[in-house]
């Protein structure tokens, strides 16, 4: 068991959420959690269709009925094709989480210099630096 001065993830905070340590507001997190597991699933996906092309071409060229290589070549490039088209897919929807994170990041921004700008504490403010 840890010890209790050790964070646990399972446990919510008191201060509220935080982002590095930073308390934000509820609205400024969202989840993205599952559009991670969907570019995880393409990917996958990708991978299964390489592999079933694998399978297809070691049985059409093991089997005992003849198979047309043209089929057999048309077949295996629209196999991987497709199997590339799930790929980007899952690196479309990474991207997408990543740019999440820097439109999230300058919404946080935004919102705390309106806010400080709104309580008129600008004076705090010295040539772009925090005093």
């Amino acid at each position: 068991m840890a010890p209790p001065d050790t964070p646990d993830r399972r446990t919510v905070n008191p201060i509220g959420p935080t982002l590095v340590g930073v308390p934000v507001r509820d609205g400024d997190i969202e989840p993205t959690r599952g559009l991670h597991w969907v570019a995880i699933l393409f990917r996958i996906l990708s991978g299964l269709m390489v592999l079933l092309m694998i399978v297809q071409v070691v049985d059409g060229v093991t089997s005992s009925v003849s198979l047309s290589v043209g089929v057999l070549v048309a077949e295996s490039v629209r196999l991987i094709i497709f199997a590339g088209v799930l790929w980007g897919a899952g690196d479309l929807a990474d991207l997408f989480v990543k740019s999440h994170y820097d439109v999230r990041a300058t919404r946080i921004l935004l919102e705390r210099l309106a806010h400080r700008d709104d309580t008129g504490n600008a004076d705090t403010w010295t040539r772009g630096k925090a005093s």
